[in-house]
């Protein structure tokens, strides 16, 4: 079992019980005086997950590396799967421009269509002249990214399975929280932090437990981590607190 315990300073600890079975009805609970005194401010992150997988992945470049200087034993060798890997990447560099411009940069569609077509030309003449090379050793970079590709597109629409099978098992908060003392039989003291994916939604887990105990914490805080795309989150987005009434809340966390 999961319990998050607030000391004297409204710093939350994460205290994991070995003793207890990890079921579907994982909580969390918070020992704190008042709701109030959470901060999500006050959480200091000891260790990142991203700095955790730094080594792992300088390892496997290391050991990449090593492997390819010894499967083409010479520079003579690598030479056509060096011209082919930075060819390459210069075309598709120069084609995901384009979404960028159109995207983020807002750039008019003539402009730049235009642009691309410039550099594409010159990125296709260096890829053309390294095609020759495919069988010297053009080879190794195309299977590596056609494989590489494959599995982040793989990934990609795995994620969305589960992310559209999540919703329709999910229900709406709407519902939920207007339904809620219908669905328990008593509110106990007490505070329940919820970890879900579904952000605005009632979780699986939460239907399951409620369903099966027929009781739900006074207060319920709904806790989701919300992926951005930016490296650096403001110091003010990082977290959103939103009452939804009968003692629930909604909190998004943007790490």
């Amino acid at each position: 079992m999961f319990s998050l315990r607030s000391n004297r300073y409204g710093i939350l600890r994460l205290h994991i019980r070995k003793d207890q079975p990890v079921g579907p009805s994982w909580k969390c609970r918070i020992a704190a005086p008042r709701l109030a005194e959470l901060r999500l401010r006050g959480i200091r992150r000891l260790r990142s997950p991203a700095n955790d997988n730094v080594p792992t992945a300088n390892w496997l470049l290391m050991i990449g590396t090593l492997l390819i200087v010894v499967l083409f034993k010479t520079s003579q060798n690598l030479a056509g799967a060096y011209g082919i890997a930075i060819s390459g990447t210069m075309l598709v560099t120069t084609i995901l421009l384009y979404r960028v411009a159109i995207g983020s940069w807002r750039w008019p569609p003539a402009v730049a269509i235009f642009i691309i077509m410039v550099f594409g030309a010159i990125d296709a003449t260096f890829v053309a002249s390294n095609s020759l090379k495919v069988v010297e050793g053009g080879w190794f970079p195309i299977t590596l990214g056609a494989a590489m590709a494959g599995l982040m597109l793989c990934w990609r629409q795995g994620s969305s399975i589960v992310r559209h099978r999540l919703q329709d098992m999910s229900m709406s908060l709407e519902s939920f929280v207007d339904n809620i003392d219908k669905m328990v039989v008593a509110r106990p003291p007490g505070v329940g932090v919820w970890l879900t994916k579904v952000a605005h939604g009632a979780s699986p887990m939460l239907l399951h437990h409620v369903k099966n105990n027929s009781v739900l914490h006074e207060t319920v805080i709904l806790m989701t981590f919300v992926a951005d795309r930016r490296p650096r989150v403001p110091l003010g987005e990082r977290h959103l607190i939103e009452g939804l009434g009968h003692g629930i809340y909604r909190i998004q966390v943007r790490p």
